[in-house]
């Protein structure tokens, strides 16, 4: 969440929304967290979260919200889940808004799908290879008679793709 936050914000947007689905499971719940710690430590930004579930059936009321925070100068969007982003970048340019001239998305990575989608979509994702690796271990240990450390941590990765660009003003100042 950090690299994709300061990657906005080292491209110029200065409003950026955070769309989540229901804070229910330990993922969502920790994701939005670590969006909300991370905007305290990162000024001259504002940070927003917002509760969405994005699909094809909801296709008009997420266009509607997305109309209106255009309006309000938000420039970026980070989505969350792989799914999500990718039906939102759909439904974006189906309604003819340009990313990332008009809007930027981040999104979580669809391994083999989110490079493909257009524009490729900037992503984070899970560090598979570190994950596979700690499950092995924790087996070999186990197979040893060893007690495998329970609670691991993993970086995310971070995909900088086509789906984010420079924020200008002056292009976002008509809207």
């Amino acid at each position: 969440m950090l690299q994709a936050m300061t990657h906005l914000k080292k491209l110029g947007h200065r409003k950026v929304i955070y769309l989540h689905r229901k804070i229910n499971n330990f993922c969502s719940r920790n994701r939005r967290q670590a969006f909300c710690e991370i905007a305290k430590t990162l000024g001259n930004v504002v940070w927003q979260t917002q509760e969405i579930c994005i699909t094809n059936e909801n296709r008009d009321e997420f266009m509607d919200f997305i109309f209106s925070i255009m309006q309000k100068g938000f420039s970026a969007v980070i989505i969350e889940g792989e799914t999500g982003s990718i039906f939102a970048c759909n439904h974006l340019c189906r309604a003819g808004i340009k990313i990332p001239e008009e809007l930027s998305i981040i999104g979580w990575d669809s391994p083999g799908l989110s490079n493909y989608t257009i524009p490729a979509l900037t992503a984070i994702g899970q560090n598979f290879t570190a994950l596979a690796e700690a499950a092995v271990n924790t087996l070999n240990t186990i197979w040893d008679g060893g007690t495998p450390q329970l609670i691991q941590e993993f970086p995310y990765l971070f995909f900088e793709r086509e789906s984010t660009g420079t924020f200008a003003a002056e292009k976002h100042s008509s809207k």
